[in-house]
C-alpha cells in the first residue's frame, strides 16, 4: 500500500494521466496534484484533485509521474528539474522510452508502465490491468512497487528491453488490430452493411484468448487452406482496394 499522507504529482492529463489520476484520487491516503499544460475544461469535472498551474508547485510531491508524450519526456524532466529544489522519485509511463532518459535530471528515477489502452472519455470496464516497473535501484524498485500495487494487483518488474518488446507486442495486438477494425468498418459502410454485425465476432475472438493460444484460436479460410475462397476474396479486394488485397495476401501467408 502507498504510505499514508503520500503526496503524488502527475504531469499530463491525457489518456493515461486522467485514468491514473482517477485511481489515485480515490485513495484517501494520497494527496494528488495534477499539472496539465493544455485547457482545463476537462479537469473541472474531476473532483478531489489539486490542479496546479506551474511545475514548481509540485515541489512537495514525494513521487512525480510524467504522463506525457514520449518525445516530451526529456524536455519536461529538464524543465521540472529547473523548477524543483526537492529530490522526488520521478517516473515516466512510456513503453518505448528508456528509464535512464531521466538520469541526467533526477537521482531517483524509474518507469511505471500501465499496459492498457486508455481513452480519456471512456471509463475502463476492468481495472485489473498489469503494471510494469523499471527501477534505477532497489530503493526505487520498492517505492515504485508500493505505488504500482495500489494501482493494480498485477505488478511485474522488467528491464527496458523487455518493456520495449512488450510495447511492440501491444501495438500489434491493440493499435494495429484497431486499424483492421477500421478497414472492416469501411468495407461494411461501402456496401451498406452495419459494422455492428461484426461486434459479436470480435468479442468472441478476444474471449477465446482467455482459454486458447492465438494459434489454437485461429479460424478462417487461410488456416483451412481454402484456396478457392482466398482467391475470391483477393479478386474482390483487387477491384475494391489493391493495397488491401496485398495486405490480405500478406496476412494469409503468415497463417500456419
Amino acid at each position: 500500500m502507498i504510505p499514508p499522507n503520500s503526496h503524488i504529482g502527475i504531469v499530463g492529463y491525457g489518456n493515461v494521466g486522467s485514468h491514473l489520476s482517477q485511481i489515485l484520487a480515490n485513495n484517501p491516503g494520497v494527496e494528488l496534484s495534477v499539472y496539465n499544460r493544455s485547457s482545463r475544461d476537462q479537469q473541472q469535472s474531476f473532483p478531489n484533485v489539486q490542479w496546479v498551474q506551474h511545475l514548481g508547485e509540485l515541489a512537495s510531491a514525494s513521487t512525480i509521474i510524467l504522463s506525457v508524450s514520449d518525445d516530451a519526456i526529456e524536455t519536461v524532466a529538464k524543465e521540472l528539474r529547473l523548477q524543483l529544489h526537492s529530490n522526488p522519485l520521478v517516473c515516466h509511463t512510456a513503453g518505448s522510452v528508456e528509464s535512464d532518459v531521466l538520469a541526467p535530471y533526477f537521482k531517483r528515477y524509474g518507469v511505471l508502465y500501465p499496459l492498457q489502452t486508455f481513452s480519456i472519455h471512456k471509463p475502463l470496464r476492468d481495472w485489473e490491468f498489469p503494471v510494469f516497473i523499471t527501477a534505477s535501484s532497489k530503493e526505487i524498485r520498492d517505492n515504485l512497487r508500493q505505488l504500482a500495487d495500489w494501482i493494480s494487483p498485477h505488478v511485474h518488474e522488467i528491464d527496458d528491453q523487455q518493456r520495449l518488446a512488450l510495447h511492440i507486442a501491444a501495438v500489434f495486438v491493440c493499435n494495429y488490430t484497431n486499424i483492421l477494425y477500421t478497414v472492416g468498418q469501411k468495407i461494411c459502410q461501402d456496401h451498406h452493411l452495419d459494422f455492428k454485425y461484426l461486434i459479436p465476432l470480435i468479442d468472441e475472438t478476444a474471449e477465446k484468448l482467455h482459454s486458447l493460444s492465438p494459434k489454437e484460436a485461429q479460424t478462417g479460410p487461410a488456416i483451412r487452406g481454402d484456396r478457392e475462397v482466398l482467391m475470391k476474396h483477393m479478386a474482390f479486394l483487387q477491384n475494391y482496394d489493391a493495397d488491401l488485397k496485398d495486405l490480405y495476401q500478406k496476412f494469409a501467408s503468415l497463417v500456419h
